[in-house]
This record gives C-alpha cells, structure tokens and sequence, in this order.
C-alpha cells in the first residue's frame, strides 16, 4: 500500500467533550470503541483516553477512524460527518499516491528542520505530527509559495488558475516582511533547483518519477490545490485550535 498521510483539524472544545463521550461509550454503536481497541490490542490507546480525554494523538485518531470505516461499517461520507458533528474533527488532506506523501513529507520536515524548534509548536509521534493551526498556517504559506517558485522550473505556461495566482499573491503579500521566513524559503528553493537540475542533466524526463522531491513539480498543480483548499479551510479557525497529521510511512 505504501506511504499515506491524512490531515485533520480539531476545534478542541467540542473535541474534548466528544472524546469524553467516546471513552463512555455513549454513541450507541454495539461494537464499542473500547471493544475496538481490545480486539486490536492496542488498549495503550485507551489508556491514554481515558487518562487524558482532551488530547488526540496520531495514533488514537487512527483508530477511531479505523473503527468507523472497517469495524462500524461507515461510508467515508457518513464517518466524515460523524467525525465533525460528533468529534469535532474534520479531514483536510489525503495523500493520493506514496510519492505525493512523501513529496508533502520531505518538504514539511525540511521547513521543521530550518525554523527555531520553540517556533514549530508541534509534538512528534511514531505515527504523526500534532501542531496547532497558527503553525501550520505558516507552514501552508510556505509550501504554496515553494510550490510556486518551482513551477517556474518547467519548461511551460504557467497552468495556475486565476483563483491559484491569487492565493500564491496574497501568501507573499502576507510574508513580505518576514526576511526570515523569505530566507529559508529562497534556501529550500535553491537546495529543490540544484537537485533537479543535475539529475535533469543526467536522466531522462521520465526518470524523475523515481524521485519523490520531483513530485513537488510532477503534481505541482494538485499540490498547490490541496495547499490552498486546507487554508481555506483552517485559516478563519481559531490559532489554538489543533492540527493533527497521521503519517502512515
């Protein structure tokens, strides 16, 4: 199957009281989430809810999603609109292929690893990363306007749509000021140029599938859309609300 990732926000007081409610097993479902976790031996997961029921890892929100699609039987619709009405938590991202989680991977532990530590306000775990919305808004800023400056590395029209150049114009528009952020975009830039560059000069255009960076100019565009549609979805979110990013590696 290979690598996916999954990206969900969490508006955290209502997420609290659902969790409560899940470790009461107060939603009706005849296979409870506990009978879930036992059967699945992963009863660690239940310890932590029930010994911090405000807190979402990685891998607890895995497997309330894994007991309501394989176990309950839910349709992606009807566990989407459980998982928002009932929890409070709502997916913005799904990976389509291995290459394009690790592409998306790649460049937010490269952005992690270039900021201060104390600015990245994330928590990692085995299976994933929670961070809060102000932080992550910061990273969505800086992978639409990466994703931007390597679309000029392709030898073609600019294919972005009126609503594409806007966002990406309004993302510098909002870090114009920033040097600091400018300078670790323009450095992850030239590292991107450099590596594509002299593996252009020495591989057919083909080949660069075999390179999960290149997915960043391969589906430059998907990517790009996805980036824009989860600030859309996150960006009038309160900033201490959470974001929690499962990475199936």
């Amino acid at each position: 199957m290979g690598r996916e990732v999954w990206i969900y926000k969490l508006k955290n007081e209502q997420v609290k009281n659902g969790l409560q409610r899940l470790s009461s097993n107060e939603f009706g479902f005849n296979y409870t989430f506990e009978n879930s976790i036992k059967d699945r031996q992963t009863v660690d997961v239940l310890n932590f809810l029930n010994k911090e029921n405000n807190t979402v890892t990685p891998e607890l929100l895995f497997e309330i999603t894994y007991w309501l699609s394989e176990q309950i039987g839910l349709q992606d619709i009807e566990k989407d609109l459980f998982l928002n009405s009932e929890l409070g938590i709502s997916q913005i991202f799904e990976s389509n292929t291995k290459s394009e989680a690790n592409s998306f991977m790649i460049a937010y532990y490269n952005y992690l690893d270039s900021i201060e530590q104390s600015e990245s306000s994330c928590k990692f775990f085995d299976s994933g990363i929670v961070t809060n919305t102000e932080a992550f808004l910061e990273f969505l800023n800086f992978f639409i306007l990466l994703l931007n400056k390597i679309n000029t590395l392709k030898n073609e029209p600019n294919k972005y749509t009126q609503e594409m150049n806007n966002e990406v114009n309004a993302a510098k528009k909002e870090k114009n000021a920033d040097t600091g952020f400018k300078d670790i975009l323009n450095s992850e830039f030239k590292l991107f140029r450099s590596l594509y560059e002299s593996t252009f000069e020495n591989e057919q255009s083909s080949d660069l599938n075999n390179y999960p960076e290149f997915e960043l100019i391969i589906r430059n565009f998907e990517l790009l859309s996805k980036a824009i549609e989860m600030k859309r979805q996150i960006k009038n979110e309160s900033m201490h609300n959470t974001i929690v990013l499962i990475d199936s590696k």
